[in-house]
């Protein structure tokens, strides 16, 4: 019984929170699957050199909206989220996507821009000069990007960095835009772009394994060899 619930809680700590953008007609146009986590500095009352660093985890209750098609034919997704349970004040991320180029293929999508609205009104827990205060994207843009239908952008861990040194981690990222997709999941047929990071880490992977194979054979070669020649010893000892 034990070693169900631990495998149950491991399970819940592994799966991933998805968020969606849906249609009028109600299908998917955006979804996107992460466990979020993030940091955000603020200037402290009273304080007028050091900047306050608040770290936070979007929780499973967060809530999703958003835009398919906006003025500016962007889709734009939308997070909602209490840091901490006894917050009252809302959080706010949103995720800014477009078609990567007129001249590329439909469905193709690239992340434009994000920003974070964080509540920081209530003295007890922050005690902030700004009682609102807005993070904008910064100049180290992001690499989500993908071309080609029903294909996904993913990766392990990716970080969207702010200005003022706040910043956005995504673990087990998966995330698709531009589609109508009927269910909120990604589908068997899905095919996925990996991101740099983990891009590098498969090429790694092959090659580790083939050293150790190729080692594997030396020593069994060598093993071989020299059993051999004591083979031959006690053959000439017995003669």
């Amino acid at each position: 019984m034990k070693d169900f619930i631990l495998l149950f809680a491991l399970a819940a700590v592994i799966s991933a929170d998805v968020y969606t953008a849906k249609t009028k007609e109600g299908t998917y146009c955006i979804i996107l699957e992460a466990n979020i986590t993030g940091s955000i500095t603020y200037n402290k009352k009273g304080s007028t050199t050091t900047l306050e660093t608040y770290n936070f985890v979007v929780p499973h209750g967060a809530t999703s909206s958003g835009s398919c098609v906006s003025a500016n034919g962007t889709q734009v997704l939308n997070i909602d989220f209490l840091p901490e349970a006894n917050i009252t004040g809302t959080w706010h991320i949103s995720l800014s996507f477009d078609t990567k180029s007129d001249f590329e293929k439909e469905k193709s999508f690239k992340l434009i821009s994000y920003s974070l609205h964080a509540n920081l009104s209530d003295d007890s827990i922050f005690n902030s000069t700004q009682p609102y205060k807005k993070y904008k994207s910064s100049d180290k843009f992001s690499d989500w990007d993908v071309a080609g239908k029903n294909t996904a952008y993913t990766c392990s861990t990716n970080k969207l960095e702010f200005d003022e040194g706040a910043k956005l981690i995504f673990d087990n990222l998966k995330v698709i835009a531009e589609e109508e997709l009927k269910k909120p999941y990604f589908a068997n047929g899905t095919i996925y772009n990996v991101c740099f990071e983990d891009s590098k880490t498969s090429d790694v992977v092959p090659i580790v394994v083939g050293a150790c194979l190729t080692g594997l054979v030396i020593v069994v070669l060598v093993a071989y060899l020299i059993g051999r020649q004591r083979a031959k010893r006690q053959g000439y000892a017995s003669v």
